[in-house]
């Protein structure tokens, strides 16, 4: 049979829409290749968020065992720490080896990361505090009340006396307190990467990229919707046969309670094609 449907996939709904023309079928696999890139750019800084959105959440949690919440903050400032120099560590490799360390690229890369140190001591601080994390447990102190969301602290003799830090990163422990508070530190280190990875992120687009991806979402607007995704791919039975994507055999499958599955190499990013329709005509190695 060997033929592709377009589907209508969203949180609640599956539906099969129609048959793929071969022109279609070459034009959506490729475009899910060319901007697959860019998804992935995009999901280097999601771990990162993730884990900043748990120690948020940690903070404010209303129900406060002292013993499991000191033990859980330990583990979500460690979580963020890694996931804050993998995000950028990440970045440079895969820069460097896709484009090589004299490209603009990575010019860029080195031009972002150096403003963001040389500007914010938090940053300088959190850089250094996932080294320190390997030595010990950056979390000394925690402060509750009730009705306000729970403080965390460091303790800077204890990091300074154990821990070496670089010429321009011990300035930056120095000015803080004794005693100082951990949360605001992580949040400006983490809003700088998140500004480093919008002017990252679709640094290498073309103005024939977007264009294509504006095209791709008219497309899929007048096939399917705004709302979910559009897939293309096969229907498969438990077995791998493929079945013809019809309203009788969904009916008999319904009917007889069989397995089906939907069977998809390529999927095209319809987050990066929004992206890029917002940003449309952007400037994005200047951004």
């Amino acid at each position: 049979m060997d033929i592709e449907y377009f589907f209508y996939v969203d949180e609640t709904a599956f539906r099969h829409l129609r048959p793929a023309t071969a022109t279609e079928q070459e034009w959506y696999h490729s475009l899910a290749q060319e901007l697959q890139p860019y998804q992935k750019n995009i999901n280097r800084f999601e771990h990162v968020n993730d884990s900043f959105c748990a120690l948020t959440e940690l903070l404010k949690d209303p129900e406060r065992n002292v013993v499991q919440l000191e033990r859980s903050a330990k583990k979500a400032i460690a979580d963020f720490l890694y996931s804050f120099n993998e995000c950028l560590d990440h970045w440079k490799t895969y820069i460097d080896r896709t484009y090589g360390n004299d490209s603009g690229y990575f010019l860029r890369y080195q031009e972002l990361t150096s403003r963001a140190f040389d500007a914010y001591d938090e940053y300088k601080i959190t850089y250094a505090l996932r080294n320190f994390q390997h030595i010990d447990d950056v979390l000394d102190d925690v402060s509750m009340y009730l009705d306000t969301p729970v403080k965390i602290y460091a303790n800077k003799q204890r990091i300074l006396t154990s821990f070496n830090p670089t010429a321009k990163q011990r300035p930056a422990f120095e000015k803080q307190p004794d005693h100082f508070e951990l949360y605001p530190i992580l949040e400006v280190a983490k809003n700088q990467l998140e500004m480093i990875e919008k002017r990252l992120m679709f640094y290498t687009v073309t103005t024939e990229q977007e264009s294509k991806a504006i095209y791709a979402l008219e497309f899929k607007e007048q096939l399917c919707g705004s709302q979910g995704v559009l897939l293309l791919g096969k229907l498969l039975d438990e077995y791998g046969n493929e079945l013809e994507a019809t309203d009788q055999t969904f009916l008999r499958l319904s009917h007889n309670q069989e397995k089906f599955t939907l069977s998809y190499q390529d999927e095209i990013p319809w987050g990066i094609c929004k992206l890029l329709q917002q940003f449309q005509g952007t400037d994005y190695q200047h951004f």
